[in-house]
Order: C-alpha cells, then structure tokens, then sequence
C-alpha cells in the first residue's frame, strides 16, 4: 500500500460513479496498491467523527486487487470509527449496510468482510 499525495489520475475514472455531480476534491488521503501506475485506488476523509469512503476505483477485479481491498480493509477498520459511502453504484453492495438519507441520498456504511 502507498499513500498518493496526487491522485489527479482518478479524476476522469470515479466521475461515472459519483452520486452527485461534484466537482472532483482532492481533500483526502489516497491509498494505491502502486506508487506509479496504480491498478487501484481508494480515497478517504476523516470528517465528524467518521471516515468518508470518497473516490474508489479498480482496473480489474482480480486476485491482486482482492488483496489489496483486504490491506486497506484492515488500516481502515484500525480507526474503530465508522467508515460511510455515497454512490450509486452497487460496487460494494455486499460490503455495505444502507443507514439512511443525507442530502437526499443513500448512505451507506462499510461492514467488515472477514
């Protein structure tokens, strides 16, 4: 794992997946299996109390990223706070619990997969 001090790259390939057509933030931090040319990428901010999943996004869904997915699993859920998303897509349906509406949309929260 390496943390990404520019993660511009991500800009075009997460824009498809936001749930709300917002201008791309670079106010987190982000976390990429490479440190050049990474295959994935997830991007987070602490805000009131919790952890915000921002941007996520993978090249191929694969054994690597597999791994990878359960490293960042692991250093996130270390915080003990909760870990929420907003997104329209069902990319981590399995991974989430719905827990309610803000600003008119669904928010989710991460579950542990074990």
């Amino acid at each position: 794992m390496f943390l990404l001090s520019n993660y511009d790259f991500l800009e075009e390939l997460v824009k498809d997946g936001q749930a709300i057509q917002e201008p791309f933030f670079k106010d987190g931090f982000c976390i990429a299996d490479k440190k050049v040319n990474p295959n994935s990428a997830y991007v987070f901010i602490f805000k009131d109390g919790v952890i915000w999943a921002k941007y996520g996004w993978t090249k191929h869904k694969n054994k690597a990223f597999l791994k990878f997915h359960k490293e960042v699993e692991n250093l996130i859920f270390s915080f003990g706070v909760p870990i929420l998303r907003i997104g329209k897509n069902d990319d981590f349906k399995n991974h989430t619990k719905y827990v309610g509406i803000l600003d008119n949309q669904k928010v989710f929260q991460f579950k542990r997969s074990y």
